[in-house]
């Protein structure tokens, strides 16, 4: 589930905060699109969200949420880090969360240069993260292309 600026916004009208405040690089749109993915509800997600983030307190969705296996495609580092930070205020909840990053950038360029500066692995293409994704989690690629 892609948790975009839209519910962003709302959550920021509910807590009264300027919605900067709450999207990358803060690891709540990070949180609320675990969330999200795992209830399928956006609001509680969004809430749960804020809650641990700004109170320390987990709450449903996200109290409902491990173990996780967090796999995140971005094109930026910010976006990775972001992601990394809520999967390590999870698991300072008590929540069991691994993070696994996907860079989708162009090889050789800028982007690849600052994913390799962050630890993080690069791929040219989102199928190609995307077979990386799959042989990780032990989905066979033959004849699914």
């Amino acid at each position: 589930p892609l948790i975009g600026k839209g519910q962003m916004q709302w959550l920021a009208l509910q807590a009264g905060v300027p919605v900067e405040q709450l999207v990358k690089p803060s690891p709540v749109q990070g949180l609320a699109a675990i969330g999200a993915a795992r209830s399928r509800s956006e609001a509680p997600a969004l809430r749960a969200a804020l809650s641990l983030y700004r109170d320390a307190v987990l709450r449903p969705p996200l109290a409902d949420a491990g173990p996780l296996a967090v796999h995140t495609f971005e094109d930026t580092t910010g976006g990775l880090e972001a992601v990394q930070r809520a999967v390590e205020l999870l698991q300072t909840a008590g929540v069991t969360a691994n993070f696994y990053p996907y860079g989708v950038v162009p090889p050789g360029g800028a982007k690849a240069a600052a994913m390799a500066r962050g630890g993080f692995p690069a791929f040219g293409s989102v199928n190609d993260a995307l077979d990386a994704a799959l042989e990780l989690v032990g989905v066979p690629l033959s004849g699914l292309h």
